[in-house]
């Protein structure tokens, strides 16, 4: 499997997150939205840090590092700030959500920590600022990163990519 598909199958799965949220966050307590935002930040931050670690510096081998994987590159730390604001204030010792991917056995406990963000109004409107730049990066990396993956590296490239995802993920690929 190449890798710009196994990333366009995890952005299927976050499309529905996001609607979920959107069409659940006007009635959603806040507690409900901050505990969905800590799901998510997970999963964004997990699926983030595979692209920047697997899929650009490859691209960027071919292409260098100011092209549009700078850019995709400050937009995850973008979409990080938007989660962090909605759900991770109290976590001092967790500053960014890659490090929140690798302490998940935590969260559970740490949910208890979260109410920073005492407005449910302003929860609101963080989930629709995230959701909107979510969908707004998804768009620009299928749209343009991904072809250009694809017109740049050879086929094997991107199979050998796809198989550093599927080990990451703990996939058995056929």
């Amino acid at each position: 499997m190449k890798i710009t598909d196994a990333l366009r199958g995890e952005h299927g799965v976050f499309y529905a997150q996001f609607t979920l949220m959107q069409n659940t966050v006007d009635a959603a307590t806040l507690n409900t939205i901050q505990t969905q935002g800590a799901m998510l930040a997970v999963a964004l931050g997990s699926h983030a840090q595979i692209e920047d670690e697997i899929l650009f510096p490859a691209l960027e081998a071919e292409i260098g590092e100011h092209g549009p994987t700078r850019v995709m590159r400050e937009e995850h730390v973008h979409i990080e700030e938007l989660l962090m604001q909605l759900q991770l204030r109290q976590l001092p010792q967790l500053q960014t959500v890659r490090e929140l991917t690798q302490a998940h056995d935590d969260i559970e406990g740490k949910l208890a920590q979260l109410p920073d963000v005492t407005s449910v109004d302003d929860a609101r409107t963080m989930v629709y600022d995230l959701l909107y730049a979510a969908r707004e990066h998804f768009a620009k990396e299928e749209n343009v990163l991904f072809p250009l993956a694809e017109q740049l590296l050879s086929a094997r490239a991107l199979e050998e990519l796809g198989a550093q995802w599927a080990e990451r993920r703990g996939v058995v690929l056929a």
